[in-house]
């Protein structure tokens, strides 16, 4: 048949044609799933065992490590022991401003190491000194402990009690995940807080919301996708001593009353994810409290995509528009 002959037909007026297409995982992340299909849940291991495993699957060799000026180790003053922490710091120098980064894991497993790749690239991104904090661990330390470890952190980074010997009063506050939900809520804590200026919170996939409260990608992304409903599960019974305590706010940043306070917020979700849509109503609520709000969907990736690094494009490209999110809010 000619093309001549094809009969094309027309919207009526005021109407637009529009083709919407089903979003569809990334091919080397549906392969990376479909390996790992029969390997034993985190959640099901010996807590010894699942961190260490957690090492090897959050961070694997084959992920890229970015080339920055240097890191250097510290152990730091918690509230009741030292912490470990590691600065990054960036090629070129920096401009006295600090990331502080948390990391993910459910407040049950990962650290320092196992976001090693993620930081590296934050800075390398930004040109930024990116600091990560090892927080303690749930269930042996049950909120409020690692939420009070991230304060004093971000405190001792302000007074400049380290190895930099300078004091630092513009930050950013940065996490993934369940580092996500303590990078906000440590936001909200130290909103009042005149000795530091937090510039901006940046969030990829945030656990932002008790997992009582239902979201309905708990069960459309319950299986099959990295991070399971039955894992969301377990990482909350860890982490509270009681399932009534998921209601605070400081628990559940997206239930707190009044989000005005924020600051400027950098929020990355993704679409094959079971926190997808917690993620998508917190950064909703911001922009009505009048919270500036950079949020980017990723309808290809699922939840910790960004521990990809030199695998998947969109693990870089989080950190690229991060990036100029944070110009923008140095500016302002």
């Amino acid at each position: 048949m000619s093309s001549d002959s094809v009969k094309v037909p027309k919207c009526p007026a005021g109407w637009v044609r529009t083709e919407h297409r089903a979003p569809q995982i990334h091919p080397l992340l549906r392969t990376a799933l479909l390996l790992g299909a029969n390997r034993m849940p985190l959640n099901r291991m010996p807590l010894a065992q699942a961190r260490r495993e957690a090492v090897s699957r959050l961070c694997p060799p084959t992920v890229r490590r970015a080339a920055i000026a240097a890191t250097a180790d510290v152990q730091l003053p918690g509230p009741v022991s030292l912490l470990p922490g590691r600065f990054y710091i960036p090629a070129g120098g920096d401009d006295g401003t600090v990331i502080v980064f948390l990391h993910g894991g459910g407040f049950v497993l990962g650290g320092v190491e196992t976001h090693d790749a993620v930081c590296r690239s934050l800075c390398e991104a930004s040109g930024t000194l990116v600091f990560s904090v090892g927080y303690r661990l749930a269930p042996e330390h049950k909120f409020p402990a690692g939420l009070q470890d991230c304060l004093a952190a971000i405190r001792w980074v302000v007074e400049g009690r380290h190895a930099l010997s300078r004091r630092t009063e513009r930050l950013f506050l940065a996490g993934d995940s369940a580092g996500g939900n303590l990078a906000s809520v440590a936001a909200m804590r130290l909103a009042e807080d005149k000795d530091a200026e937090i510039l901006g919170q940046l969030l990829l996939y945030p656990m932002i919301d008790h997992v009582s409260s239902g979201h309905g990608s708990y069960s459309v992304f319950a299986d099959g996708y990295g991070l399971t409903k039955d894992m969301l599960d377990w990482y909350w019974s860890c982490y509270l001593p009681d399932a009534a305590t998921g209601s605070r706010s400081d628990v559940s940043p997206l239930r707190a009353s009044n989000l005005s306070g924020m600051p400027s917020t950098f929020l990355a979700t993704a679409e094959f994810d079971v926190l997808r849509d917690e993620g998508l109503a917190f950064a909703s609520r911001l922009a009505q409290a009048g919270v500036n709000v950079e949020h980017i969907h990723y309808d290809n990736m699922n939840h910790g995509f960004a521990m990809w690094q030199g695998l998947v494009g969109e693990a870089s490209d989080v950190f690229r528009r991060a990036s100029v999110w944070m110009r923008i809010c140095r500016r302002s």
